[in-house]
Order: structure tokens, then sequence, then C-alpha cells
């Protein structure tokens, strides 16, 4: 798991866990997650195990994460390394990309248990590329008033840039019909799932779609109720 080249390890036993859990500052995340760990362990019931934590030094929450279920995700994942019963080092990793947080616990030297959390769909990014300014305006005002944030692009040139310096993007809803012609292009390059939007009239076919990397279609005006459903069933889900 990358990202952890930097980040400090700090091993101790359990002879020493109670010292460790005194009076940590509610407001350092990393003492925090020190003391949720150290708490799956007494819970445990196991003796002579060596427990430690690795976090990024850049691991940071977003505040669409409750810090409550994060920590009790960590009790639950180191708790579940620790019932396995295997090896006699535990290891819980952590670190952030975007609006996602990964937990990876690890148990002596291959088992290995990960949960991936994420921000609630609503507050999320959502690129809108569409040369035609009135659709373009109203869907941003719509996806907004739903929650989400929203930024908009024109063409080719404004959305790759959008793409790359923008993200990370819960969803990308492009034009399909474009005057410059690049809906197709954007589609390939966009790292998110991608949605076309075109004019009831001027349908292609769910292959022809797929091929081109577009996980839906939808008839202009496009339908926020089952946008927000397509958005939702996309999202990145928690796992274990």
């Amino acid at each position: 798991m990358g990202g952890f080249g930097s980040g400090a390890v700090m091993p101790r036993n359990q002879a020493d866990t109670q010292a460790h859990r005194k009076a940590p500052d509610p407001r350092d995340l990393f003492q925090l997650i020190d003391r949720a760990v150290d708490e799956a362990a007494e819970a445990s019931g196991r003796r002579g195990v060596s427990v430690s934590t690795r976090i990024d030094p850049a691991l940071r929450v977003p505040r669409e994460i409750d810090p409550a279920h994060l920590l009790e995700t960590v009790r639950k994942l180191a708790g579940t390394a620790l019932a396995d019963g295997q090896g006699h080092s535990i290891c819980l990793q952590a670190e952030s990309e975007g609006d996602l947080v990964r937990l990876t616990a690890t148990a002596g030297s291959d088992r290995t248990w990960a949960v991936t959390l994420s921000a609630p769909l609503a507050r999320r990014k959502v690129l809108v590329i569409d040369d035609d300014p009135t659709a373009r305006v109203e869907l941003a005002a719509a996806l907004e008033a739903e929650g989400f944030a929203c930024r908009t692009a024109t063409g080719a040139e404004t959305a790759l840039h959008a793409l790359f310096a923008g993200g990370p993007w819960a969803a990308v809803l492009i034009e399909l019909y474009l005057e410059s012609g690049d809906a197709l292009e954007l589609a390939g390059v966009a790292d998110a799932p991608v949605f076309a939007m075109s004019a009831a009239d001027r349908q292609i076919s769910g292959w022809a779609l797929r091929q081109a990397g577009f996980h839906g279609l939808f008839a202009k005006p496009v339908p926020i109720a089952k946008l927000k459903a397509a958005l939702a069933a996309s999202a990145p889900q928690s796992s274990s």
C-alpha cells in the first residue's frame, strides 16, 4: 500500500497501553487512531502481541466523514486482525486520497484486511461539460441545489484542465454532441464515472456508449432524481 514511505512507525506492547492512552489530545487524530488500536488490542485479550500504527503524515479526513465512525472502523478492523490469531504482530495503516480514507490492518506478514471510507455523495464534486450555456447553467444549479459541488466546462480545453487539475471527481457529465466533437475523447481520459447527455432525438446505442467509456446516457433536460441515483450507484463504497 503506497503513501507511507515517510510515515512514523510506532510499535507498542500491551504492557504500555495504559500509559499510552492517558489524556490523548482530542484534536490529534494520530493519537486518537493509536488509542483506538490499543482499545481493540485490550478487548481482544491477546497477550504478547506487538501492536503498531503507520499513519501517512498527510492524512486528511474529509469533514463529511464522522471522526467517531472512523475510529470505530479502526477498532473493528484492528479487532478483526487480532481475532485472526495469526502471527505476533499487528499493524494498522491509514492514508487518504481526495475524499477517501483507506485503512489496512496486517497480521504477521501476509494476512490483510482493508476498509475504504468515502465522504457522502452530497458535497462531492461533479464536472458538467456542455457547450449549451442554458443547459449547462441549469444543470449545475440543480446539482448545487441538491448539495453537490459543481464545476462547469464548455469544451475540450477547459474540460481537460478541470479533469486533471480540479479532481478528484465523483462523476463527469458530458454533452454527447459537443460542437468540437471531443465528447468521446474526454470520456476516455476521465478518471471518474462518466455519463453522457443529449437531446432526446439524438440517442446512440448502449453498446457504443459502453465502448466509449460512458456509464450511461441521460436525455435532456436531465432528470435530477435519476441522475442522483446513478451517481450514488457509481460512488466508491466501503468494503472490508
